[in-house]
């Protein structure tokens, strides 16, 4: 894994050459404001290493990720946003929306009427159990 792109804006955020609104950093992961926040409070946690996809990162960094976001959830229940849920959101390549080539976490509060949303729709909705098992089993197989 490259240690810094110097590319990339979030590499540029943890060397502390781009400005940010941090909330939290150590030695593995940064947490900040986006740019354009989803709803307020809405913070990205992401690798000091710079990384594009999570199968980059070591397993000890992901599980801090996942640990430095909810204490990032915690925060945010108990800040004066009077959230009403905690959304936790990472794409993984472009096809999954990813539009920062540097993994990031979203942290993202939820509130009524907030006008976030994911639309689903998809062909596999109401599989029927064999496709549902033949899809497991071709994971499992890969692992």
């Amino acid at each position: 894994m490259k240690r810094a792109d110097p590319h990339c804006v979030f590499c540029k955020i943890v060397q502390g050459s781009s400005p940010a609104s941090k909330v939290y950093e150590d030695d593995l992961v940064t947490a900040f404001v986006p740019l354009n926040p989803f709803t307020p409070g809405h913070v990205l946690v992401i690798p000091n290493q710079h990384a594009q996809s999570i199968l980059e990162l070591s397993d000890a960094t992901m599980m801090h990720m996942a640990k430095v976001a909810k204490d990032m959830a915690a925060g945010i229940k108990a800040s004066g946003f009077q959230v009403g849920g905690i959304n936790l959101w990472l794409s993984d390549g472009e096809k999954a929306g990813q539009e920062v080539l540097h993994v990031h976490l979203h942290v993202i509060p939820r509130f009524e009427g907030d006008k976030f949303y994911v639309n689903f729709h998809s062909d596999y909705k109401n599989s029927d159990r064999e496709k549902l098992d033949f899809m497991a089993q071709e994971i499992q197989s890969h692992l």
